[in-house]
């Protein structure tokens, strides 16, 4: 509580200071996304002070991203893309999603580096697809790794980007129903 209290009186001193400047284009917010994109840049300066901390934004207006859905929706959602498929397998059988196993989820929330995560398609050798997990940084950009060693010179791996998940129709999630 302390970290947002910190925060908001930053931002608050910020927006005081910008306020008193005479140059017009400075000192105002002309749309929402001068606001975001300021806040965003305030956060960025300060992103140290959140670590490990969720920071909910599905209130701001006009944000985009990942949000819940209905059953239903998921249920339109699969039935409109198992009419006409458009990825298949090696076997010409169209595949209908990927997952992670526990263990593997368990190993992208282990690493605190990861701030989000990019579903990447790919193509491995074989010709089957895969889809890669590859881990985001506070500001969205993929963190480029060259090795599996820790970032801190030790030896725990702590690895940002992943691959093998789960392809259906070889190894299909067991259905709710």
């Amino acid at each position: 509580m302390q970290k947002v209290l910190h925060f908001v009186m930053s931002l608050l001193i910020i927006i005081s200071f910008m306020s008193s400047c005479t140059n017009p284009s400075t000192s105002t917010f002309n749309n929402k996304e001068d606001s975001l994109k300021f806040a965003r840049a305030v956060y960025q300066i300060y992103a140290d002070d959140f670590a490990g901390e969720t920071i909910d934004t599905a209130w701001l207006p006009g944000e985009k991203g990942v949000h819940p859905i209905s059953w239903d929706t998921v249920q339109s959602y699969q039935d409109f893309y198992d009419k006409e498929p458009k990825i298949l397998d090696p076997n010409k059988q169209p595949y209908k999603g990927f997952s992670i196993d526990p263990n593997g989820y368990a190993w992208i929330k282990k690493n605190k580096i990861i701030r989000g995560l990019y579903l990447r398609l790919g193509r491995k050798g074989d010709g089957s697809y895969t889809i890669m997990l590859l881990g985001t940084d506070s500001l969205g950009k993929i963190i480029q790794k060259k090795s599996l060693r820790s970032s801190t010179g030790g030896t725990a791996p702590d690895p940002s980007n992943f691959d093998n998940t789960i392809p259906c129709p070889d190894q299909c999630p067991v259905d709710p129903d």
